[in-house]
């Protein structure tokens, strides 16, 4: 049978357990650890929240980072319009804008829409844009993605039929701060020769840039004395490429020349660069190396031939092979030579003919 004294420290013990239940300990911490929390849920969860009280509702309308593409539930899924990504944008506070770090959607939309909601975005200064949209036509390049002064990186990716780049002249001044860049399904028949596109002009921080399916275009360059790595995919119809860059380290071009050229040219000039992946190309007719890569430690090379007129390719080729001699390692197809004194042992002595037969 319990004692007085006993009953008594129980129910003290009660009390102050009931006391402890009654404190709200998690909103008593700093807005900054709050938002943390609430950017380790998906975004319907975090929506949620706002509704406990208003403090909530300005913690979740103030978060830096809205990823859109965490609202669906793996088990449900759940679809969402650009209607629903603008209100939550719309509502946000401007003392707030600031805050706007990164957006991340993948929608269905109307060039007005999409064009609309990266106004509404630039408005919030964000500074990491990643967009996935499918629209019924060819859309233009939005023009506030070119006249933002805060955005550091933007990935733009369309379904079909893709979207239409600005002019160079149009963006001269644009895209100051804007360290990475990555454009998928990009229409080029306008516009076949990009050579005063990305330079320095136009892109004096672009240290990624990464380019995939651009139709129509025929000749890209590259010279952005930033950049550190250049990715190219799926260009079918490209005929010339001009690569140059102090600072660029990891070059990968992957499927294109594919249409032949008697004239089709690869010109590289990046004497620091330490990754080079060239993946079933088309060897072109001509490569020319500006500056041996005294630096490179990996290169991989896979090609085919797309004629049977093979003098001016092979000697292409050999080209190709001869200026990655001081690679450290140098994959063909699935070969492999390591240690660049056997390298370039391997490429004196052996038949030409029998390189190109490691190749396919």
């Amino acid at each position: 049978m319990e004692t007085r004294s006993v009953k008594r420290r129980k129910r003290k013990r009660e009390e102050n357990v009931q006391e402890i239940i009654k404190v709200d300990r998690i909103s008593d911490l700093p807005d900054s650890l709050l938002h943390q929390i609430l950017l380790l849920l998906p975004l319907i969860s975090a929506a949620k929240t706002s509704s406990l009280s208003k403090r909530w509702r300005s913690l979740f309308l103030s978060l830096p980072d809205l990823d859109f593409t965490s609202i669906s539930d793996l088990s449900k899924p759940k679809s969402f319009s650009s209607n629903s990504i603008y209100k939550v944008l719309s509502l946000r506070n401007h003392r707030d804008s600031n805050n706007l770090r990164s957006l991340r959607f993948r929608a269905t939309v109307t060039f007005t829409s999409l064009n609309s909601l990266i106004r509404l975005a630039v408005t919030h200064q964000v500074q990491d844009l990643d967009i996935e949209v499918t629209t019924k036509d060819y859309f233009n390049f939005p023009r506030w993605i070119v006249t933002s002064q805060d955005l550091r990186a933007l990935r733009l990716k369309s379904a079909y039929p893709g979207f239409r780049l600005p002019t160079s002249s149009s963006i001269l001044g644009g895209f100051q701060k804007l360290t990475s860049l990555s454009l998928s399904l990009v229409i080029l028949d306008n516009q076949p020769r990009l050579s005063d596109f990305f330079t320095d002009p136009s892109f004096p921080l672009l240290e990624k840039l990464t380019l995939e399916s651009c139709f129509g275009l025929k000749e890209l360059k590259v010279s952005c004395r930033l950049l550190q790595e250049f990715s190219l995919k799926n260009s079918l119809q490209l005929e010339g490429l001009e690569v140059s860059g102090n600072k660029l380290q990891r070059l990968k071009v992957v499927n294109c020349f594919l249409t032949y050229s008697e004239k089709s040219f690869v010109k590289i000039n990046t004497p620091n660069l330490k990754t080079f992946l060239w993946n079933l190309n088309a060897v072109t007719t001509s490569v020319h190396f500006l500056d041996k890569l005294v630096c490179l430690r990996k290169a991989f090379v896979k090609v085919f031939w797309l004629h049977q007129h093979l003098n001016s390719q092979t000697q292409s080729l050999f080209t190709l092979l001869s200026g990655l001699c001081n690679s450290y390692k140098l994959q063909l197809g699935n070969q492999s030579v390591e240690v660049n004194i056997y390298l370039q042992l391997f490429l004196l002595q052996f038949d030409l003919c029998f390189t190109v037969l490691l190749l396919l």
